[in-house]
Order: C-alpha cells, then structure tokens, then sequence
C-alpha cells in the first residue's frame, strides 16, 4: 500500500512475450504478443481467476508491438488498431513497419491503414500507438541505426540509414475524409543509402507527420490529463555512429549538413558515443530529443552544445 492506493496483484495464462495491452470497452482485457497474436481475456477479479480467453490471429506472424482502442469502440463493437512490421528481430525487412485497424466479428476485417513505416535491420520497429486528446494516432516509430548514422562494421543494425518517418513520434489524422497512408518512398523503396554520404530519401509521400523527432527507440508513450505527452526512450546499449560533420566536426554550421555513413573501422570507433542511459521524456511538438537522422538535417547527437569542443566529449 502507498499513499492509500492498495495493491493485489496476481498472475495468470503466461502470454509467449507480451508486448502492449489495453483495456476494452467490453470489460476485456486485450494482450498483443511479439509473434502477432492477440490474447482477450475475461478476468474474474473478486475470485482472480480467467475466465475465458480468445486469441485473435488476424495480424499472425508479425512483430507485434503496439495495441489500442479505436475511441468510437463500444462494448458491442471493439475496434483494435494494432502496429507491426517484419517477424525477424535481426535481419528485419525494410519499410515493413504496417498500422491495421481490425474489427468485426472475431476481428477478422482487418485494413492496413498504413504502410511502408521504417524497420531496422535489428529490432527496432514501428512500436507502440495511442489516439491523442485531438482524436489523431500517435506513434513510436524506432530508429534504424544505433546513434543516428549508419555504418558498414558488423554493429546490429549495419548500413540501413535513418529515413525522414524514423526516429520519431509520428502523428497520423487517420480517420480523415482523404488519408493517404502509403508511406514508403518511390526514390527508396528498399530501405538502403541513396548517395556516397548515406542520406536516405528525404521525401514523405504519406499523410503522416513527424510530431518530435531525435527520440532513438520510444517504446511507448502516454498521454496524461492535461493532454502533454510523455515517452520511454531505450539509450544506446550497443555500438553505434553518430553522423560525421561537414566540414569538419569544429568548423561546422548547420547549413553544411552531416553524412549518413561511416566507413572503417577508425572512423566508427571514432563516431561511437559509448553507452546512453534510458530516459522519460516529456514530448513537446517540433521537439529535437538527441538521435540525429541525416535525412531531416538532424546532424547533432544530443547536446549540440555550441562551443569549440566536441559535443560528445
């Protein structure tokens, strides 16, 4: 017991890696897994017992990180949108970051409303998603490189650069009379550097926006009364760049812009920040949060502090 609130947990049906879970207007409790299934589950509180389980297969077979509830849903017709992307958490397909709306009997009407998100090459991924005050979903979308370039040494995540939708909390007027949902880029389709620098493509061809950006791996995220948002952010726990500076890390301005890829072995060494600790932010629109992404000319990892030394030193 704290401050009045008492506490009495207890546990039930071990769900294979849960991942997200939200409450439904019909008194269920809705459980996504990494493997894409959906668990609902009827709990007898007063007895702490199950009382009946129903497993949803519509999205089977993906990396399933996120899960809500539609606001129209009633008891009488819940409606989940759920976030996923490739299954593989180490050799993950490019731009196979995927939000759907399931609903209908048994949740079997399943619309991809929107495709073509960012994925790592390791497991970061399109993660978790929630409906604002202002009616929009909100979601996580992971970065694809470790701190902000990509590299061509045998880190986990490798040479997939960042990508404008990456690194970022996304924001999508999904229930609009006309939303294009169609994310992935006609000038890079699969994912991979566009030019000697490492910049990705640069253009947004979807209705969806970046709402604040520099955010490595928000996981998940919550909106609290008065309507501010906060998010996890998971820190740098492995070797990663950060974007190499033209002309140089001390003569540079923020016209200039930065390079998406490093190459050698001494130049990564060089580029690698060291660990990150993990943080809670408190997201502010337009926000910049430290993850760097050539690609939306976010060139600074972290403190941009404005001084002759180098920022990460």
């Amino acid at each position: 017991s704290k401050d009045g609130i008492d506490f009495d947990s207890w546990t039930f049906s071990p769900v294979f890696k849960p991942t997200a879970m939200a409450w439904g207007p019909d008194n269920r409790l809705y459980v996504a897994d990494v493997s894409g299934m959906i668990h609902a589950y009827t709990l007898d509180f007063d007895n702490q017992t199950v009382l009946a389980e129903q497993l949803i297969s519509s999205v089977a077979g993906r990396l399933m990180l996120g899960l809500t509830i539609d606001p129209e849903s009633t008891a009488d017709n819940v409606i989940l949108w759920v976030s996923h992307s490739d299954l593989s958490q180490d050799n993950g397909a490019a731009n196979s970051g995927v939000v759907t709306r399931l609903s209908g009997a048994d949740f079997s009407e399943r619309l991809d409303v929107i495709t073509g998100l960012p994925r790592a090459i390791a497991n970061h991924a399109t993660n978790n998603i929630h409906f604002g005050p202002d009616g929009q979903l909100y979601i996580a979308q992971g970065g694809n490189t470790g701190a902000g370039a990509a590299n061509d040494g045998s880190s986990e995540f490798g040479s997939r650069p960042e990508q404008p939708l990456s690194a970022a909390i996304l924001v999508a007027d999904v229930n609009a009379p006309v939303f294009d949902g169609t994310c992935t880029s006609e000038m890079d389709p699969d994912g991979s550097t566009m030019d000697t620098t490492g910049i990705s493509a640069r253009d947004i061809p979807c209705d969806v926006q970046v709402y604040a950006s520099g955010l490595r791996n928000a996981y998940d995220f919550t909106f609290i009364k008065n309507g501010d948002l906060y998010a996890t952010e998971n820190g740098l726990g492995v070797v990663g760049t950060f974007p190499a500076l033209f002309p140089d890390d001390l003569s540079w301005n923020s016209a200039d812009g930065c390079e998406g890829l490093i190459e050698g072995s001494t130049a990564i060494q060089d580029h690698f920040p060291g660990e990150r600790p993990d943080l809670l932010q408190r997201i502010m629109q337009g926000g910049y949060y430290g993850h760097p992404n050539p690609s939306r000319d976010e060139c600074v990892f972290f403190g941009a502090n404005p001084t002759v030394g180098k920022d990460y030193e």
